[in-house]
């Protein structure tokens, strides 16, 4: 749909805590995935690199990813699982 804004490391929206997608809302997601894969698509071009970027990058506070290595992937919600070194 458009290739939107990102907002570069230190922009201080980027330090904010964002909202998790609520199922009853995921289906109304479709204009950000495009926004994301559009302003993706326009950073690979342009700087030759690029495999994803996260919803608050464009100024969206929710917990999205847009990954596309091969095949475009889209993260909801997505944690991770530290391992403590002892």
């Amino acid at each position: 749909m458009a290739v939107r804004e990102i907002l570069l490391l230190g922009n201080p929206r980027l330090y904010d805590a964002c909202e998790p997608v609520e199922e009853e809302e995921s289906h109304t997601f479709n204009s950000t995935v495009q926004d994301l894969h559009d302003t993706l698509m326009q950073f690979r071009e342009q700087y030759r690199a690029g495999r994803a970027i996260a919803a608050p990058q464009i100024g969206v506070m929710k917990r999205l990813i847009y990954m596309k290595i091969k095949e475009p992937v889209v993260f909801m919600n997505p944690f991770s699982i530290r391992k403590v070194r002892k």
